[in-house]
């Protein structure tokens, strides 16, 4: 991985080229190299079609990523959709997207959600016709989610959890805060998020499935839904029997130090929902002698910080050091409950909180989710469309209180975890001691 990424570095050349007519090909050499590459040009998107090609700008990545997506209707596509809104229906309805005032783009669009799905301000996955678009650094897809998060306690717990689940190789899926409206109607602060599945089959090599861990309660159990499957294995059994085998044989199959680290990191966000709140790719490939499925996990919708345990924490995993914050899974029991992997887990949850996120690491993602989300706030509209926040804050309808709360909720995230740093680096000091 390091040769290559040093072969990378040294080696690969950007080519910036601005869009010719739909079908136009373009000719490379290179001096002093046989043979040439013919590439076929992309025709100008719909809505950048007036604007100038800039290459300067191209060729380094500097795009402008849209600020305002406007869902647009016409009439009998609105009374359609309103029909859906009001069903909670989550089939298909059409519509065109405005992205910063450009030409239409025809589209499709869902309803999304599972508790959030009666929620007044609604999430969408949503489908552009033809290509791909650049909405998100280093992205190109023609499909997003657009996420409401009317779950999130000011809308900023997601945001700043994802940026550190980002850094620690747990959260690969790329994600902006936009302004939505409803044919021009502002709907507020929305989460762009790349769709998962699409993404992870995609960005990934050799996918066979892709998975989301679920749970039930009656009796205790959790197992995984499929999102995506080639059929030739039964990923969900193999993932079970793995997860449920001796420690020695799960580490060939099962990428075991990220997910103790996700299990750290959830601890260190205190998070109290999170046993549904994974993703699970299974890739074929050879383990040491023989042929398997190789799991990753992909963490999910963290909106649950410095919260109680649901259900009381009666199916969490008992940790007399109070290490372990409200681990639910069948794998979590049984990582946990092994000697040898729990000190295993003490020594990446304390790595974590000394190395990869101490509080100023944190802090930083909170001060990138405040110069985010303010200015948008700051927009004609948008704080009175925030209904949660003015449910609870009815003088948030101004802009001005809106940020002052917003801000408040993000003092309140700091403040919460350096609490929590210091409270879990004090248990690890006793359990050290006691282990002497």
């Amino acid at each position: 991985s390091a040769r290559m990424a040093e072969f990378a570095s040294s080696s690969y050349y950007r080519v910036a080229v601005c869009a010719g007519e739909p079908g136009a090909q373009l000719k490379i050499e290179v001096d002093g190299a046989e043979g040439e590459l013919p590439v076929l040009l992309a025709g100008a998107l719909p809505e950048s079609a007036a604007s100038p090609c800039d290459v300067a700008a191209i060729g380094p990545g500097l795009r402008a990523f849209p600020e305002y997506i406007d869902l647009v209707f016409s009439d009998a596509q609105r009374a359609v959709y309103d029909e859906r809104a009001a069903a909670l229906s989550k089939a298909d309805f059409g519509l065109s997207v405005r992205i910063d005032g450009s030409p239409p783009i025809t589209a499709s669009a869902h309803l999304r959600g599972k508790g959030t799905l009666g929620c007044e301000r609604k999430s969408y996955t949503l489908s552009l016709n033809g290509a791909g678009r650049h909405w998100l650094p280093e992205s190109r897809t023609d499909e997003f989610y657009l996420l409401s998060m009317c779950a999130d306690d000011r809308y900023v717990e997601q945001y700043t959890a994802n940026q550190l689940l980002s850094e620690l190789g747990l959260f690969p899926l790329g994600f902006r805060l936009v302004e939505v409206a409803l044919d021009g109607e502002t709907r507020g602060v929305y989460l762009l998020l790349e769709k998962p599945r699409e993404e992870l089959v995609r960005d990934g090599s050799g996918i066979h499935d892709v998975m989301r861990r679920r749970f039930e309660t009656n009796p205790p159990t959790d197992y995984f839904e499929s999102k995506f499957s080639t059929g030739l294995f039964d990923a969900a059994a193999l993932y079970a029997a793995a997860a449920t085998a001796d420690i020695a044989s799960m580490q060939d199959e099962i990428s075991l130090d990220p997910y103790l680290r996700f299990l750290a990191l959830m601890t260190a966000y205190q998070n109290g929902d999170y046993i549904d709140e994974i993703w699970v790719t299974a890739s074929e490939q050879r383990l040491a002698a023989k042929q398997g499925l190789w799991f990753e996990t992909m963490a999910w919708d963290n909106d649950d910080l410095f919260s109680e345990c649901h259900y009381s924490g009666q199916f969490a995993f008992v940790d007399p050091n109070a290490l372990v914050y409200c681990a639910e899974a069948t794998i979590d029991h049984v990582l946990l409950a092994d000697p040898a992997i729990y000190t295993r887990y003490v020594d990446i949850l304390e790595d974590l909180l000394l190395r990869e996120v101490p509080p100023e690491r944190f802090d930083a993602a909170a001060d990138a989710t405040e110069a985010a989300i303010l200015p948008i706030l700051a927009r004609d509209g948008v704080s009175a469309a925030m209904v949660r926040l003015v449910e609870e804050n009815p003088e948030a309808i101004d802009p001005a209180e809106a940020q002052r709360d917003v801000s408040a909720k993000l003092a309140d995230l700091r403040g919460s975890y350096r609490s929590r740093h210091a409270e879990l680096l004090a248990r690890i000091a006793a359990y050290r001691g006691a282990s002497l």
